[in-house]
């Protein structure tokens, strides 16, 4: 049904309507998952930091050594400081519509008045990289039975969410903070942040001299922040299950009008129309499109 280049999201229609009318994408913080509590996880303290470790507790008397459980315990404070500053959003990423998706994250089950985004990888990629000089990547999520043993904490999940073919587009706002202290000041950031000296010597190898505008962001909470953008210059399509309600769907294409987009919902028949939540599976189907 879609070629390589396009992302899905899929999630229930107030949700979509929320997005549309809200003009940005939301990004949440990466230790925001109750559902998943090892997001951001990684090994923290491996081979490497034990070698490091070594090399320096030489070079201090014995009294004033820190002990191998110590180094342990701020190697994983190191880590947990770092979820702080590192916020995420996932996109659906294959040539098939899902109805595992449909119904965990569009709550089909619950309700047909739910939504599927589409965007172009290509175009999303080179807004990201205009508005965010640094901090900024995506990629597709690598699926391991142990992620406490990994060294990517951002794009590594355990092997339960494989169904979610997750591609993850992360933001560190801490490397933001370093060329723009302005940048979400309610988080309070800690000084590490912003009070940096030798920037100078960095700014050069990035465009805007690394500098992000501040007004691009809009705070939510302390778990998750705005991003505006050129929705309509950005969204694909909008699909919407062909059983959702005609009320939802004239809520949703008025929505869409005032806010300037070209495109109008797509009602789409799911092979799930006519199935229970019970016999919903973890599948892919095209699906049969009615625009």
């Amino acid at each position: 049904m879609f070629s390589r280049q396009i992302l899905q999201r899929y999630m229930p229609g107030e949700r979509a309507l929320q997005v549309i009318n809200d003009e940005g994408f939301y990004f949440r913080r990466i230790d925001g998952y109750p559902e998943d509590p090892t997001e951001g996880d990684r090994g923290f303290y491996g081979q490497t930091e034990q070698q490091i470790f070594d090399a320096l507790i030489s070079k201090f008397s014995t009294g004033s050594r820190i002990t191998p459980g110590e180094a342990r315990e701020l190697s994983c404070d190191a880590m947990y400081r770092e979820k702080q500053s590192l916020f995420i959003q996932s996109w659906y990423w294959h040539e098939q519509m899902s109805l595992y998706m449909w119904e965990h994250y569009g709550k089909f089950t619950n309700s047909p008045d739910c939504v599927l985004l589409t965007v172009n990888y290509l175009k999303l990629g080179a807004f990201l990289d205009k508005v965010l000089p640094v901090g900024c990547r995506s990629r597709p999520i690598e699926y391991v039975q142990d992620k406490q043993v990994q060294r990517d904490a951002v794009y590594t999940k355990r092997n339960k969410f494989e169904p979610e073919r997750e591609l993850r587009v992360s933001i560190n706002v801490g490397h933001l903070i370093y060329f723009n202290n302005r940048i979400l000041p309610e988080l309070n950031w800690p000084a590490r942040h912003i009070e940096v000296h030798g920037k100078e010597n960095l700014d050069q190898y990035y465009h805007n001299d690394g500098v992000a505008c501040e007004d691009i962001f809009k705070y939510v909470d302390e778990y998750g922040f705005l991003l505006k953008a050129p929705l309509p210059e950005l969204l694909e399509a909008i699909y919407v299950p062909s059983s959702a309600s005609a009320e939802f769907s004239e809520r949703l294409d008025e929505l869409l009008a005032l806010k300037g987009y070209a495109i109008r919902c797509c009602r789409i028949k799911l092979p799930a129309d006519q199935l229970g939540s019970t016999e919903l599976e973890n599948t892919t189907d095209g699906g049969a499109l009615t625009c």
